[in-house]
């Protein structure tokens, strides 16, 4: 059959010859059969196969050599009449067996044109007369009869000789070789045949065939399809071999759904396309896949479950459940109605029966393992679903059906428990409805719970630490319970946390469980143990606690006291062990992990937290990390830094910073030091410190130059102010540049002074037509001639000529990126904006920031589209980003966290400069 699109097409130019046909003109018709091109011209061979098929010829037999083709049908009722309207066959609206027949001898002999024969004749052998078309060299066609009596009576002889051509003498030799291309297609697509195909001699078709692995092989039938199928278990893939009159047309392939499995089906119900290689994906075709491939699945699944005994039950339970789950739902979610209309539409005959007795049967096989209710010790047994079913199926009985993911263990249930290896089946819930009550998460709770008890019951445990390794301790007493801060002399020690239940361990938290998330700092000093004992309430597992109101108040005492309870001690910690723990409590990080350590939600303690501070404002809880609109320009002033510092006691008398020149400083030295000079310098530990070290001694600097992490650099911002550490940090690192390491900073100028002038110096060329930025006045300060530079930004590259579209862009850039900016200077100094370049060699990379100047690729595509797009800040946009992406990239105090602010204000500014507003605060 082929696409009916096109020969409705090719229909529309004929003209009404009889009632219900439409005829054409000969010549006409023969040149409308060119649009029925074959993918391989060879196979005009298997269109005459297919015809034969379709007349009721039984025996076919074929010869070809080198030039020659001739092929017998021993039985083809054709006649004059066929032959005249041969041509006209492939357009008609008919379907019956001859007219088919007659489209495949029409196609079959158009195609043979492709091998540009000397002759092509077709004999009808009927009442002793021979009645031959016969085809020339040049097209020419008559028709021509002929007396000539024999033993071939009914006989149909089609016959091709190809015109002498020199190839002939290659394809000699390949005849011998059996490779001649029309050879090999009959072999290949008619090995399926029901016919008796002989080729020079030898049968090549046996029908239907299927691999001798396959299991539940059936014969099925319905009103369109014939067909064998059979499974293959351990396969991958699914092949379904189609064939249309005889012939095979396609292998369709596909993943395996229940099971892989083989398939040989004759289909008539599908349409094949214009070159009769392929069937058209319509309507019909989803009908097969979906309709008619499933339901012959089902019979050859309902022939090999039907064949298992009891001992394959055992073997393949595992697979038969998943089987019966996935059948069962198919079958449940089917109706009667919607049986009934799906045999009228796809006419499955017999096969609609295959799902619904598959689906019987399997819920006929006891499958299920199941427990009985009087006991949870009784042996399991196997049941099958329609048992079940039976059993429990009153509805004046509410029993609860459960299943649980653990086939070893049991548990008490007050009804039957089913019990699944796996998920269980999406058929239970589909049947009982809210009868089926999963209760594999109680299992586990209980399961675990026990065994957790049984490991409490066998480990004693003290309720606090031996005085003798414990010597400094602080208790806490409840109506049930203890706790203990207990603090050892050995510098060895790890932290831990204890929770002794009624004299036994529940749960020791290690110190690998008390390090803070993404850092390796551990949020409790070394030397160091947290004790609860008495009545713990416990939570469903049995192994951690299930906070009351007792043991929250005893955690709350707890942790107020703790900062005071260390305190003495300070001077006994380590440097970066002090650090730590100095920064988990400014920073708000040690309580609440304890608090989330013993199940504390911060609905309970954010309460308690803001009154501490409020009660105790000059203890340490008044320091508390401050709120996320704090002023990241603010410099504290000196009597506000030792206000903290006497908040904090004794941690600030303990030596918490290491120098760069090897000297334990304290933050009570850092105080002093900021109020007789205005200035404490510091560099990141994860830097170059020999470099750094270099550096310094070449610059001379002779301050103290503290190292810090980014524990240390938090308890600098929070004790000094951010403004006065982000403007530090800029200070030391233009003072230590490799282009300024000559010049050392003047001994008569403040630091402060520098650091105020690196926070309000105003940037050059930001100026705009439209809107002009305001710039902050510098105030000016007489400073003592010297011969040595006290510039502490970078040099300043020479201006670009504004009149140059580069000048123009530069100073649109530093514009914008002023602009975006605004006022929140730790995003972007001015020294940055000056030093600004279009001087990068590369095409590659936008931007590349170095010690001294961040350099700009003039030639990279985004930046010649902010050139040539003048006034679309969007366009500029893309290349402020960029810059500050390699700003980021090479500055460690310019983080991710900074950069994703940098992007918010840049989303503000564009949507301000459309409502005509070009600055942001």
């Amino acid at each position: 059959m082929a696409d009916r699109s096109h020969l409705d097409d090719l229909r529309s130019e004929g003209s009404l010859a009889a009632r219900g046909e439409f005829g054409l003109d000969r010549a006409k018709a023969r040149e409308k059969m060119q649009k029925f091109q074959l993918r391989d011209p060879h196979h005009y061979v298997l269109q005459f196969v297919q015809a034969a098929h379709l007349l009721g010829t039984s025996v076919i037999r074929v010869t070809i050599d080198a030039d020659e083709m001739e092929m017998h049908l021993n039985q083809a009722p054709l006649d004059r009449q066929d032959l005249e309207r041969l041509y006209d066959a492939p357009f008609s609206s008919r379907v019956d067996p001859k007219t088919r027949a007659l489209r495949h001898l029409a196609i079959g002999l158009t195609a043979a044109q492709a091998m540009e024969p000397a002759v092509v004749q077709l004999d009808i052998l009927r009442d002793a007369q021979r009645l031959r078309l016969e085809i020339g060299p040049n097209g020419e066609e008559f028709i021509e009869e002929a007396y000539e009596p024999g033993e071939h009576e009914g006989e149909v002889r089609i016959y091709l000789r190809e015109k002498f051509r020199a190839s002939h003498l290659v394809d000699f030799f390949r005849n011998l070789a059996g490779d001649l291309a029309e050879k090999a297609a009959l072999r290949q697509y008619c090995a399926h045949s029901s016919r008796h195909i002989y080729l020079d001699g030898e049968r090549i078709s046996f029908g239907p065939m299927l691999p001798a692995a396959v299991v539940g092989r059936v014969d099925f039938e319905t009103e369109h399809e014939r067909g064998l199928i059979g499974m293959l278990p351990d396969d991958e893939e699914t092949r379904v071999t189609i064939l249309q009159n005889g012939v095979e047309v396609v292998e369709h392939r596909m993943k395996p759904d229940l099971v892989a499995y083989r398939a040989v089906i004759e289909s008539d119900r599908l349409t094949k396309n214009l070159s009769q290689s392929a069937f058209v994906e319509d309507t019909d075709w989803k009908r097969f896949v979906e309709m008619v491939l499933p339901a012959a699945l089902y019979a050859s699944l309902y022939e090999y479950v039907s064949s298992l005994d009891e001992r394959d039950w055992d073997k393949q339970r595992q697979w038969l459940q998943t089987l019966c789950d996935a059948v069962n739902r198919k079958a449940h979610n089917v109706s009667d109605k919607h049986i009934a209309l799906r045999n009228r539409l796809y006419g499955l005959g017999s096969l609609l029966d295959a799902l619904p007795r598959l689906a019987e049967l399997l819920r006929s096989l006891p499958l299920w393992p199941v427990y009985d209710q009087r006991s949870a010790d009784a042996p399991r047994k196997y049941v099958s679903l329609n048992e079940y079913l039976h059993d429990n199926k009153a509805p004046e009985e509410f029993v609860p059906y459960t299943s649980v993911y653990y086939p070893d263990k049991s548990l008490e249930v007050t009804g039957p428990a089913l019990f699944f290896d796996g998920q269980p089946p999406a058929l239970f819930p589909l049947l009982f409805g809210a009868r089926f009550i999963d209760l594999s998460e109680e299992y586990e709770a209980a399961f675990t719970r026990q065994r957790n008890k049984t490991l409490w019951r066998e480990l004693p445990w003290p309720d606090a630490p031996a005085k003798r390794n414990y010597p400094h301790q602080r208790h806490f007493e409840g109506d049930r319970m203890r706790a203990t801060l207990a603090l050892s002399n050995e510098l060895q020690s790890s932290s831990k946390i204890w929770l002794v239940k009624e004299g036994h361990l529940l749960r020791q938290f290690d110190q690998s469980e008390l390090l803070e998330p993404f850092f390796d700092y551990a949020v409790l000093p070394r030397r160091m143990v947290i004790s609860f004992s008495g009545d713990i309430p416990v939570n469903r597992a049995f192994d951690n606690v299930q906070p009351d109101d007792e043991f929250v108040e005893l955690v709350f005492r707890l942790v107020e006291a703790l900062p005071e309870f260390l305190e003495p001690h300070a001077q006994r910690f380590a440097m970066d062990e002090l650090q730590g723990f100095v920064s988990h409590l400014l920073g708000g990080k040690l309580h609440e992990y304890l608090f989330n350590a013993f199940q504390i939600n911060a609905v309970e303690w954010l309460p308690w937290l803001r009154k501490l501070a409020f009660e105790r404002p000059d203890s340490v809880w008044a320091l508390l990390s401050p709120s996320p609109d704090k002023d990241w320009n603010a410099v504290l002033r000196p009597e506000e830094v030792e206000a903290q510092l006497a908040s904090l006691g004794d941690y600030s008398q303990a030596p918490m910073f290491e120098g760069l020149w090897g000297d334990a400083i304290t933050l009570a030295e850092l105080a002093q030091n900021y109020r007789r000079h205005g200035e404490i310098w510091f560099c990141r530990a994860s830097g170059d410190l020999d470099k750094v070290f270099e550096m310094a001694n070449e610059a001379n600097i002779d301050r103290s130059i503290v190292i810090a992490g980014k524990e240390g650099e938090f308890i600098l911002e929070r004790l000094f102010g951010p403004g006065l550490v982000y403007a530090i940090k800029r200070l030391v690192r233009h003072n230590l540049s490799p282009r300024r390491k000559e010049v050392a900073p003047a001994a008569t100028e403040s630091a402060k002074e520098l650091v105020q002038s690196l926070v309000d110096r105003p940037v050059e060329e930001t100026s705009v037509e439209k809107t002009p930025v305001e710039e902050t006045p510098v105030e000016e300060t007489p400073v003592e001639e010297t011969p040595v530079d006290q510039t502490v930004a970078p040099p300043i590259p020479p201006p670009l000529p504004d009149e140059t579209p580069e000048g123009r862009l530069l100073r649109r850039l530093r514009t914008q990126l002023t602009e975006v900016r605004g006022d929140v200077h730790y995003l972007l100094d001015d020294a940055l904006l000056h030093a600004l370049t279009l001087e990068l060699d590369d095409t590659e990379l936008i931007a590349r920031t170095g010690a001294d100047s961040v350099e700009i690729a003039p030639d990279h595509v985004v930046t010649r589209y902010a050139i040539e797009q003048r006034g679309d800040p969007v366009a500029l946009a893309f290349l402020s980003v960029s810059v500050y992406t390699s700003i980021n990239i090479h500055y460690e105090e310019i983080t991710d966290s900074h950069e994703g602010e940098f992007l918010m204000r840049m989303v503000d500014h564009l949507e301000a400069h459309l409502a005509g507003r070009t600055h942001l605060k």
